[in-house]
């Protein structure tokens, strides 16, 4: 780069005679303005200017010797103290462009670097097929699968499933939130992951592992490597993935009288509402176990069309009563939860409306969890929304 620089400029001052350049040089180390110095030598060129004006003047040779092709390294004239850079006492190879800094891009550096990228990519790569040991998977048999868990995985593959029916995409390639949160989202995965119906893929992306030599361990992007379904039967016949996409009746034969599920997916859309809200109204509140508590409770009690009513309100509450200055504003956003549960408790007690909040769909969409769930498995779509589950396991009796 020093070299390239210098021969530009130095075509800026072609015209000059060496007896010139070694006059304006002392004009430059006199402090001379650009404008001057430019107009006394006829230096019309943009390239030129004050910062870059010591690169035209005589290199000094020093005693290194380039490692590429063994000529002397040079160094540049040392500019006006005013005008000092990084680059003033870089050594530099006249005749091949090497530098001697670390990120010098002289053909010989780049071929080095890219060897040594190769041995640490092999070496990666190596580290971490060994840490997975891809070869020595046992797949689980569907028989042994619960209900819950062929749902489970029926929905990650709902998010995303490549052309050999067996690898789930990235998740990071799902247009559609999976499941109400990441949070949610990752313990599923890990909950899959630990029963071993799923294991990392070997078509994911070398660049999302990162190795941890010293403790013989690895860490992973999990929203972006790619893992594959450990099934036996799919092992065997992939095509039966397509079955979680459209379910036959051993899919659809969920049990009557077990409202988990459900409940699993309202308490994560009620979080998922509430944490929306506390952004909407800039309300600052870290969810506690006491929060958690609340919402797996109050799903059980009230429908979502009325729980997400109790959130809106109390968030509108809360952050009306903290602009009063009647307290500090931290004191009004963790009353929050005590504002939710009174209006829970009224609502029970027929003291207050029940009134029914649509979703808000554009800001907080339904998730693919919910939609296979209440969608393609249980066919009552958005009805869901203003139902208590065991309303609807009763009617299915």
């Amino acid at each position: 780069m020093i070299k390239k620089i210098r021969d530009e400029l130095l075509q800026t001052v072609s015209h000059l005679s060496n007896n010139e350049i070694q006059s304006m040089r002392t004009d430059y180390f006199s402090a001379m303005k650009s404008t001057e110095l430019k107009k006394k030598y006829k230096i019309t060129s943009y390239k030129f200017s004050l910062g870059k004006c010591h690169y035209v003047f005589p290199l000094k040779e020093t005693k290194e010797v380039c490692p590429n092709c063994g000529e002397k390294l040079f160094l540049l004239e040392n500019p006006r103290d005013d005008l000092r850079s990084s680059n003033d006492n870089v050594l530099f190879c006249e005749a091949c462009d090497h530098e001697e800094t670390s990120s010098c891009d002289c053909n010989f550096c780049t071929e080095i670097r890219k060897d040594l990228k190769k041995i640490e990519l092999e070496r990666k790569r190596k580290f971490i097929y060994e840490q997975i040991d891809f070869d020595n998977f046992v797949p689980i048999s569907l028989k042994n699968l619960t209900y819950r868990e062929k749902f489970l995985l029926g929905t990650l593959i709902q998010a995303g499933i490549e052309d050999d029916f067996k690898t789930l995409k990235p998740f990071s390639a799902c247009s559609m939130q999976i499941f109400p949160s990441d949070e949610e989202l990752n313990s599923v995965l890990n909950e899959l992951k630990l029963k071993h119906l799923l294991e990392f893929s070997p078509r994911s992306q070398l660049n999302w592992f990162e190795p941890d030599y010293e403790n013989n361990n690895f860490r992973y992007y999990w929203k972006n490597v790619q893992f594959q379904i450990n099934i036996k039967e799919i092992d065997e016949n992939p095509t039966i993935t397509r079955e979680f996409l459209n379910p036959q009746d051993w899919m659809l034969s969920y049990p009557k009288t077990d409202p988990t599920i459900w409940e699993e997916i309202v308490y994560w859309e009620a979080l998922s509402l509430f944490n929306y809200i506390l952004d909407y109204f800039n309300i600052s509140y870290e969810i506690g176990k006491e929060t958690e508590v609340f919402f797996w409770t109050v799903t059980k009690q009230l429908p979502l069309a009325i729980v997400y009513s109790i959130i809106y309100q109390s968030g509108k509450n809360i952050a009306a009563y903290s602009r009063t200055n009647q307290c500090p504003k931290y004191i009004a956003y963790n009353s929050i939860l005590q504002n939710m549960r009174s209006k829970r408790d009224k609502i029970i007690a027929g003291q207050f409306q029940r009134w029914e909040y649509n979703r808000p769909d554009k800001e907080c969409p339904q998730s693919i969890v919910s939609q296979y769930y209440f969608n393609t498995i249980l066919k009552i779509c958005e009805n869901y929304w203003k139902m208590l589950p065991l309303d609807f396991f009763s009617i299915e009796k």
